[in-house]
């Protein structure tokens, strides 16, 4: 599994950014945000990928935060060398109990 290289944040409904690490969620109230492709929050059973946390940075400020990919997103990520192009995977914001509820129902 590889993490993505490019990471444009936009904000999934029912989310916002709330500043200082924290995103605020209609459901869940604020939590540690998660970045994930479009394709885990609107289809199912389409696989879960972990970014791998080996390549994060200590220094960035998202460094332990849930990044993930369905396998379509990550079979181009390993083609390209960790890059999927934003206009495919289009990276959503969610809060991490969203992202937590998003990878049961994609899990194969």
């Amino acid at each position: 599994m590889r993490a993505w290289l490019f990471v444009r944040k936009v904000c999934h409904r029912g989310h916002r950014e709330v500043g200082d690490k924290f995103v605020e969620c209609v459901s869940h109230g604020k939590s540690k945000p998660a970045f994930i492709c479009w394709h885990l929050i609107h289809e199912s059973n389409v696989g879960w990928n972990d970014a791998i946390q080996d390549e994060e940075s200590p220094d960035d400020p998202f460094y332990g935060c849930i990044r993930a990919n369905c396998d379509d997103c990550e079979s181009i990520a390993v083609l390209t060398t960790g890059f999927v192009e934003h206009s495919f995977a289009n990276i959503q914001l969610v809060c991490e109990e969203c992202a937590l509820n998003i990878k049961r129902a994609n899990i194969k």
